[in-house]
This record gives structure tokens, sequence and C-alpha cells, in this order.
């Protein structure tokens, strides 16, 4: 009886091995099953040959295809020294914010017209408490 073989890759995006092959075998014209992992830091994307079949005569090739994960550094992991900010893990690597200055986004408020908005209040208080006293005065 003839044997057929099945070999099964796990690469990223660019081409990179991330699991050692699987290598399957089995008689010519037996069905064949393969899986896609769960790969730490990677999501599947796609497949390229069929995950089931039948062992043939030839070598057959599945690759599962996944993308790498961009992992966001937690908080913790930052600490604000000054006007720099020093990657703890590795003090050498300046994070893009370093760079950046240190001022606090606009939010669209308006001194000016926030010191108006006071001022006319305190104005109409006074008016109005003036006007009550005289009033009282009056009765």
């Amino acid at each position: 009886m003839a044997t057929g073989k099945v070999v099964v890759k796990y690469i990223d995006t660019d081409g990179k091995s991330i699991l050692k092959d699987v290598v399957r075998t089995g008689t010519v014209g037996e069905d064949y099953i393969t899986e896609e992992k769960n790969i730490s830091g990677y999501t599947f994307q796609g497949i390229r040959g069929n995950s089931k079949g039948k062992y043939t005569d030839k070598i057959q090739t599945i690759t599962y295809v996944y993308t790498k994960n961009h992992i966001i550094k937690p908080k913790d992991e930052l600490v604000n020294s000054g006007t720099k900010i020093i990657n703890k893990t590795n003090p050498k690597v300046k994070n893009s914010s370093s760079e950046k200055s240190q001022k606090l986004p606009e939010t669209g408020e308006n001194k000016k017209r926030s010191i108006l908005f006071f001022i006319s209040g305190l104005t109409l208080i006074t008016l109005g408490s003036t006007i009550i006293v005289f009033r009282h005065k009056k009765e």
C-alpha cells in the first residue's frame, strides 16, 4: 500500500514559521484532517490548502497564516521622570511621548469668556440683593 504525506505549516503574514511543522502520514485514499491552533500573541487569518482531504501519492502542504497581535504596554511600565518618560523595562528606549511637550490638550474653554460670565453673574447677584434690601426697607 502506498503512503501519503501531509505537511502542516503555521506561519505569520511575513512568511516566518511560528510553530514547528506537523507532518502526517497515512494510506493513499485515507482521510486526513488538520486544524488551526490557538497561538499566543497571534490571531488566525486564513488557510492555504484544504484542512480536510484524502492522502495522495504526492506531498500536500497546508499552511495556516496568522497575524501578529500588537502588544500595548501597561501604563505602570512607564515612569514619568520630570519632562521625559522612561520605559522601566528598557530605559534606553525612549517613549514617543517623551519628545512631545507635557502640555495638556486644549478643551475649547475660553478664559476671557469665563471671566465675563463670572463678573456678569456677580453683578446680577449684587443688583438682586440691593433691590431686595431696598424693598424690605420701604415696608
